[in-house]
């Protein structure tokens, strides 16, 4: 149940930034060129995707490091 409150929680939130951020881009960028607005929106999705795989690395690395150490006392 707490799964899927943080869940819709999240998606909320998510949609309300979303909206926000798609109309102050448009405000900035509305009177720039199309190959511009293309180059300002692949920059933070590139970032964005960095970040994620990042994530999802240490993450896996840290379970299989779990793994591991399992018999281990600490």
């Amino acid at each position: 149940m707490q799964k899927i409150g943080l869940f819709l929680l999240a998606a909320g939130v998510a949609v309300i930034v979303g909206y926000g951020v798609y109309y102050l881009v448009e405000y900035v960028v509305g009177h720039l060129a199309w190959p511009l607005r293309i180059a300002i929106a692949a920059a933070p999705a590139g970032g964005i995707l960095i970040l994620a795989s990042l994530i999802r690395e240490r993450v896996k690395k840290s379970k299989e490091e779990g793994d591991r150490f399992k018999g281990v006392d600490q």
